[in-house]
């Protein structure tokens, strides 16, 4: 039954991600994405995103709500650029 359930709850947020827009360029640096929608933008699973914010290695993130994040697309394109300069 739990794993109905888990199969349930993963077909709902997949739908919901679908139907949302992403916007990734502009004067949008306000957006603020869920925490799932930042892993797909960043393409990595939940769980190493996940890992990666509990080892301090991860965007900082808004605090949506009491047990839901959020992160900025400004604080993504941060993040990205500090990766980025940390492999150069």
């Amino acid at each position: 039954m739990t794993d109905q359930l888990n199969t349930a709850a993963r077909e709902q947020r997949r739908r919901i991600r679908e139907q949302r827009q992403i916007p990734i360029v502009g004067d949008d640096g306000d957006v603020i994405l869920s925490f799932l929608e930042w892993c797909e933008l960043a393409g990595l699973p939940e769980s190493t995103a996940r890992e990666m914010r509990a080892r301090g290695q991860g965007p900082r993130c808004v605090q949506l709500g009491e047990r839901k994040l959020g992160v900025s697309l400004a604080e993504h394109r941060r993040w990205v650029r500090a990766r980025t300069e940390a492999t150069t």
